[in-house]
């Protein structure tokens, strides 16, 4: 990562997420990339119900163990409900957003898809391992859920365009 000029992802489970960021913090992963030259980005998710209060937890742990040379982008998925709380706030408006706005340089929302036509191209296409791209071009999908996907994915790429 700090010798080659370009884009890593390492993307990892709820399972390993406490090990993985033991050793990042550990070994000040974060400060050599930092001192490499490099933008070390952090992409967590935040969502709904029932899992709102564990992935928020999460969040917080993440903004509490990166330097401040970390970017943080959060993702909003609403594929288990809305991102609210149980007073209705939105996550703009939590004291958790608020605390640490400054450390968030980004947010990404997922919408709730129709889980019957959206829901199942996108869930075939992640079981298939593919890109958005990918799954375009593919004869594995048929023209409508080419075209479902495509909807999924423009918001999505607009929303990072912004945060680039």
């Amino acid at each position: 990562m700090v010798t080659e000029d370009a884009h890593f992802v390492i993307d990892n489970g709820a399972a390993s997420f406490v090990p993985l960021s033991r050793y990042l913090v550990e070994h000040d992963i974060a400060g050599l990339i930092a001192g490499s030259g490099k933008l070390a980005v952090v992409h967590t998710i935040l969502t709904g119900r029932p899992a709102m209060l564990d992935t928020a937890k999460a969040l917080e742990a993440v903004v509490e163990q990166s330097p401040s040379s970390v970017e943080l982008i959060v993702w909003s998925n609403e594929f288990f409900g809305p991102i609210v709380t149980d007073a209705g706030e939105v996550f703009e408006r939590t004291p958790l957003y608020e605390r640490n706005r400054t450390r968030i340089a980004g947010l990404v929302r997922l919408d709730r898809l129709n889980p019957d036509t959206f829901g199942r191209n996108l869930r075939a296409m992640l079981a298939r391992q593919m890109t958005f791209g990918e799954a375009d071009r593919s004869p594995e999908f048929r023209i409508v859920a080419r075209q479902r996907l495509r909807q999924v994915w423009r918001p999505i790429r607009d929303q990072i365009a912004l945060i680039a």
